[in-house]
C-alpha cells in the first residue's frame, strides 16, 4: 500500500531530520510511528534505551527529574545528537513503565554509592560541608 502525504517544505526537512536522528528512512519513521511501533529498545544489559543509540531511558529521566531539564533542553544541550522527538518517547516510556525506570535509577544509586564508600572521594554533600568550612575559618 502506498500513502501519500502532502508536507510543507520545512514539515518535510523536519520528517527528513527526525528520520535521520533515528538512522531510518522517512518512510521506516513514519511505518514505526503509525503502527505504534516503540522508539526504545533493550541493550545488552535489557535496560530500555533510545533505539539507534546508547542513551538509556534512565538516563534521559535522570536528566529532566533530578537535573530539571525540559524535553527541549535535553534534545538541544544535554544530548544534542536526539531529537525532540527522542527525548519524548522515552519520558513517554517512562510514565508507562515507571517501576521499571525506577527500579533502575535506585540501582544506579546504590551503585554510586558503593563506588564511593569504597574510594577515598567525598559524596557531594560532604565535599561541600567541608568547603563551607574552610571558606568560615
Amino acid at each position: 500500500m502506498t500513502i501519500t502525504i502532502d508536507l510543507t517544505p520545512e514539515e518535510e526537512a523536519r520528517l527528513q531530520a527526525e528520520a535521520r536522528g533515528q538512522g531510518l528512512e522517512a518512510s521506516e519513521f513514519l511505518r514505526r510511528l503509525w503502527l505504534g511501533e516503540s522508539l526504545i529498545v533493550r541493550d545488552g544489559e535489557g535496560c530500555p534505551t533510545l533505539s539507534g543509540t546508547s542513551v538509556r531511558v534512565s538516563l534521559v529521566v535522570s536528566m529532566h527529574k533530578v537535573q530539571g531539564h525540559t524535553a527541549e533542553e535535553i534534545a538541544e544541550d544535554v544530548f544534542p545528537h536526539l531529537s525532540l522527538h527522542q527525548v519524548q518517547s522515552a519520558l513517554r516510556y517512562y510514565e508507562r513503565h515507571k517501576g521499571e525506570i525506577e527500579a533502575e535509577l535506585e540501582a544506579e544509586q546504590r551503585l554510586i554509592h558503593d563506588l564511593r564508600a569504597k574510594s577515598d572521594q567525598p559524596s557531594r554533600e560532604e565535599y561541600l560541608r567541608r568547603l563551607q568550612e574552610r571558606q568560615s575559618a
